[in-house]
């Protein structure tokens, strides 16, 4: 299985490159299909309301942190729902 950053491009005023934000992960399921895009946190719009997110391949080593913080399910009993 591989894994894939979910990154958002931003502009940044006064600079040529990009800030890139990371805001998930997506897996690659046996087929090599995208199965799955889960996200941490929601990326903002572009100045035209536009949402553009990119997948970058993670190298091998990250494989195990990004599943585990993509599986894991963060409880917080404190704030009230």
């Amino acid at each position: 299985m591989k894994f894939y950053d979910v990154v958002s491009g931003r502009k940044v005023v006064g600079q040529e490159k990009k800030r890139w934000t990371n805001v998930g992960v997506a897996f690659e399921g046996d087929d090599g299909k995208i199965t799955g895009i889960k996200l941490n946190a929601l990326p903002l719009q572009n100045e035209n309301g536009e949402v553009w997110l990119s997948l970058f391949e993670q190298k091998q080593r990250d494989n195990v942190q990004a599943f585990n913080r993509a599986t894991e399910e963060i409880l917080d009993d404190e704030i009230p729902i």
